[in-house]
């Protein structure tokens, strides 16, 4: 058996890797603290949720501010285990949700909204059939939770004239996300640019693509980058800090945008501090493919 090495790509020493981390992430500073950033979203969206109007543009913004803070803390749990490469898959789910948020908030569409939430109920209703044909032990329940779920769309997709324009969408355009079903921005590319956010696509999104396609274990500071494979948990503070400041920023714009919807204006984000966090996102230096051990 062969002796350990901490920087060796076929040992991983947990503890170490935590310590390193910890040291790491001591040198970035306490604004980009993803724990403070999900804290101060779980407390606003309690509040956002006991005030928003009965609209579907609230309830998708709410549901999807939801589903992002918990993309966040689970990159929160990476970062502090030294795994900030699969941090940066779930900062480009991040990208996505939050860019549809400032869209919906910038169209503030009924039927848009509908086909958001049409669209998640619908593949909630697949999943569940793939489930039934497939798990034997779970067919009794997962018929009753499946039998819900195609009530439920029934309903909304027939209860108003924003649901049914956004389900005959749905169907014309299958395959395709709600807002381009929708006539909206056809790509991600698009979508970050009708909002306002166009750099982030090369900056963010698209190296974070091929990281989460598996293309990146190389270290490039060895003699061979062509042979040398980089080690599990081992990242600069240089790659923490750009996961970390991105996630902690643009999760800041997408609550304020949240809640600037959903509340009247004596409490929304004033106009210069939206573009103020506009600005910081935008500023955000971007993601560089650097395998940079200590």
């Amino acid at each position: 058996m062969t002796a350990y090495n901490p920087h060796s790509p076929f040992h991983l020493n947990r503890k170490d890797a935590r310590r390193r981390m910890d040291l790491v992430r001591m040198k970035i500073s306490q604004e980009l603290s993803l724990q403070k950033a999900v804290d101060v979203g779980l407390n606003q969206l309690r509040e956002l949720s006991s005030k928003a109007r009965p609209t579907m543009t609230a309830e998708a913004l709410l549901l999807t501010l939801r589903d992002l803070l918990e993309h966040v803390d689970a990159a929160d749990v990476l970062v502090r285990e030294g795994s900030v490469g699969p941090a940066r898959i779930l900062a480009r789910t991040v990208l996505e949700l939050g860019a549809g948020s400032l869209y919906l908030a910038q169209q503030n569409d009924e039927r848009m909204s509908a086909a958001k939430l049409l669209q998640a109920l619908r593949a909630m209703e697949q999943s569940m059939k793939t489930v039934v044909r497939s798990v034997p032990v779970m067919q009794a329940e997962g018929r009753r939770v499946l039998a819900a779920l195609r009530k439920d769309r029934i309903n909304d997709e027939h209860s108003d004239y924003a649901k049914l324009v956004a389900a005959k969408a749905l169907d014309a355009n299958p395959g395709v996300p709600w807002h381009a079903a929708m006539g909206g921005p056809q790509s991600i590319a698009q979508l970050l640019n009708a909002v306002g956010l166009a750099s982030l696509y090369d900056r963010f999104y698209v190296p974070w693509s091929s990281i989460a396609h598996g293309v990146w274990v190389v270290d490039t500071k060895a003699h061979d980058p062509q042979r040398a494979i980089r080690p599990l948990r081992h990242y600069s503070a240089f790659e923490l800090s750009g996961v970390m400041g991105f996630l902690a920023m643009f999760t800041t714009l997408v609550g304020a945008v949240t809640q600037n919807y959903i509340l009247p204006s004596p409490h929304q984000v004033p106009d210069e501090a939206m573009a103020q966090l506009r600005a910081a996102v935008l500023s955000l230096p971007g993601e560089v493919l650097l395998a940079v051990g200590d």
